[in-house]
Parts: C-alpha cells; structure tokens; sequence
C-alpha cells in the first residue's frame, strides 16, 4: 500500500477512535437525564422556580369518587405587568403592616387594619386614595373578622376581650370574652360564634346572636367536642358550622350544622384539617384538607355545598395549599389561589413550617376542569417574595389583591 494513503487511514481511524471514546463518556456522565414520568425530581424547575425534593408537586390522592383535573401550564418567564402565566410585577398599594382586609363592594374599596398604628383604613381599589375609616384606634387587636357590608367589624385582643365596631355610628360594644371563632350571615345582621366556658367544658355551645351579642339563641351543644368545631356560615343561609370527626387515620367526617340545631348530611374526606371557603351562591365549598399520602401538606378539593347534595361531584383540584388562601369571582365558576411553590412536609397540621414561602397565582376554571398558572407575582426588583393572605378580587374581575404575610403590605396583580 502506498505509505501516504496508508498514513492518512491510520490517522483517520486514530480521530474515529476518539471520537467514539468521547461520545461514550459524554453518553454516560454528562447526557441529560429524562425524568420518570410521575416521580419529583428534586433541585429541579417547577413553574419556573427552583424547588427542593419535596416539592408542591400536584398529585392524585388514592381516593375513590374523586376526580382530578389537569393542570395546565400556559405561561411564560417574561416579567410582565399583567398576568400571563410567568413572572408579573406586584405593585404595592400601601406599605401598612396590614393584618385584616376586605372588600366593601358597595365602596369599591380596600377596608384593612393596620396592625402598627392600630387603626383602619379605606383604600380605593385604583390605589388613588387611602382615608381613615375612624379615629378610634384599637391597638395590638389579635384578629378582625369583617362583615360582609364592611359597616362593621368583630375584634379580638391578646387578654380575650371582644368588641363590635360600628363604622357607621362609631360607637363600640363590649362582647362576652366567653366568645370566639366568629361567622357573620350572608346579610350581616346575625353572627355564629362559639360560647366557651373555661371553668366548666360542659357549659360550651355553637349560637346565633346579633352582632352586639343580644337575642343570644343556641344551635348545638359542644361540650368537650368545641374544638372541633368551625364556624363557616353559607351565603345561602342553612349552614353555619362544621364539625370534624376523625374516622381513621386517613378519613374525616364532616357534620354539617345549621342554625336551627340541624345535622345535615355528613361528608367523608381524604384527610384532616378540613378548612372551608363558600362559593358565593352557598352551592359548592371548597376545602383543604391533609393526610400522610400527601406528606400532610394542605391539598384542595371542591364538593357540593347543598343540604340535599353534600358532598356530591368531590373533585380534586390537584393543586396543594390552604382553602382560605383562595377566593371566588362572583359567578362563583371561577377560582383564584395563591399556591406556595413548595411546602415543608407537616405543613397542614403546623402552618408556621412553610410561613412565608413565595406564592404562585391560579386560576381554576370549574366550567372546563382545568387550573392553570397565571402569575408568580414579582417586586419592581424582579425577586418573587410575596407570601398572599386576604385574597380578594375586584369587582370587574380584572385585579387580584392581597396582603404579603411577610411585610403586611397591600398587592395587586393585574389579571386583565
């Protein structure tokens, strides 16, 4: 063989050579590997963010007559100033230590206390203005539960003491310290609470009264069993509490109590720690609960809310956090939460594990079954903090507001 074309295969053989070697260590060491399908990958990207092993990964729990939907992820990564489904900048209304919001429909307005100054404001739902509800202050005030008008508002204070504030008449009532774990009536003229005699567990009841604690009548007896027992009262008046037995370590059963001493239908769910939020037409509840499948984090499901039907159409929601960090648009078809983008494992029975973990925003639409991402809200620095409470929606249905657990301070997203 002619020695140069000899010496031109040898050295064209020696090149093969390597570069078979070199696709092999990379096939081995450094090919990227597929995911099993249905495993968490822990270090990994969900929705965009860095989550540990134990992630808010959805996942269908093995429970019979539930149905999950799928969840869809629409979005993209680019900051934007109104919802598309990646990062969406969060602009802060007001930079109170906000500690109680609602939405007073009849103003258009934020109504919020703030827990610095211990006073209440208003604040216009365009941000243009922010007012005084009244001069009275009320420091240090442990919980506020607002009636549905905003007219009025139940306070409670570290030592147990209770008042009614009136805004309109700007006067205050003194409550029994006996009560707690107030519901006010679709129309705001009534309240369920529970009555809690401390020096004697049998004198404990679920009752009705005015707001200012007069024409007091009793619907339930609780007695050592008070504590399982929470007030929710449907907008469409006939229940006004729950209450939750243990059926095994998976399941629960759900009471339903109304106010007339009424023990509906009773609903068993996948789990414990159940936590309602009404639609607003009292036709569908929506709750959390959690369980050990679930690594006892919060999980959503939505049911039927009716006497006749309760717990009827369970769905899983396939989405993994607290019912009262959701909230209805007026149709009551459509859902907004804000949903962690990972929580600590015991996170449904010990919420401080995962407070202040960062929020993404979804949306469920009950009419196609599906839940999908529409914003991981973001600060004018880009850096995705906040941890949303108080969850309310403009009347249009155009901006989600809600409060940052971590700071106080009031956000809004701009859905439309």
């Amino acid at each position: 063989m002619n020695p140069t074309l000899r010496r031109a295969l040898e050295i064209a053989g020696f090149v093969l050579i390597v570069a078979a070697i070199g696709f092999a260590i990379y096939y081995v060491f450094f090919r990227p590997q597929a995911p099993i399908p249905g495993t968490n990958v822990g270090g990994g990207i969900t929705n965009g963010l860095p989550t540990p092993a134990n992630g808010n990964v959805n996942r269908t729990l093995p429970t019979q007559n539930i149905n999950q939907l799928p969840v869809v992820n629409t979005g993209t990564r680019t900051p934007a100033t109104v919802a598309n489904g990646g990062s969406t900048l969060s602009p802060t209304m007001a930079d109170n230590n906000v500690g109680s919001m609602t939405l007073n429909l009849n103003a258009n307005s934020l109504q919020f206390y703030d827990r610095g100054s211990g006073q209440f404001y208003s604040l216009a739902t365009d941000g243009s203005s922010k007012t005084l509800l009244t001069n009275d202050t009320y420091p240090n005030a442990s919980a506020i539960v607002w009636a549905p008008n905003g007219n009025q508002a139940l306070l409670s204070f570290p030592d147990n003491s209770k008042i009614l504030y009136d805004f309109g008449t700007k006067k205050q009532t003194t409550l029994p310290k006996e009560l707690s774990d107030f519901s006010w009536s679709p129309t705001s003229d009534y309240v369920a609470s529970k009555f809690l005699d401390t020096t004697n567990s049998e004198n404990q009841w679920l009752i009705v009264t005015r707001p200012d604690g007069s024409q007091s009548q009793t619907a339930e007896h609780l007695g050592a069993n008070a504590d399982r027992v929470r007030t929710a009262w449907s907008p469409n008046n006939q229940i006004i509490a729950t209450y939750e037995k243990a059926t095994n370590a998976d399941q629960s059963e759900i009471i339903f109590l109304g106010a007339n001493g009424e023990n509906y239908p009773s609903v068993t769910v996948p789990g414990r720690g159940y936590v309602p939020n009404w639609s607003p037409d009292g036709r569908r509840v929506l709750y959390s609960i959690y369980n050990e499948v679930n690594q006892n984090n919060p999980h959503l499901y939505i049911m039927n809310g009716q006497p006749d039907t309760l717990g009827n159409t369970n769905i899983d929601l396939g989405l993994n956090t607290r019912a009262d960090k959701c909230t209805f648009d007026a149709s009551g078809q459509t859902v907004y939460c804000a949903v962690p983008y990972y929580l600590n494992p015991g996170s449904g029975p010990q919420p401080e594990l995962s407070s202040g973990i960062p929020d993404n925003i979804y949306r469920i639409d009950l009419r196609s079954g599906t839940a999908a991402l529409i914003a991981r809200p973001v600060d004018a620095q880009g850096a995705q903090r906040f941890s949303a409470a108080n969850l309310q929606l403009s009347p249009a249905g155009d901006v989600l507001f809600f409060t940052d657990a971590t700071t106080g301070t009031v956000q809004k997203v701009q859905l439309r």
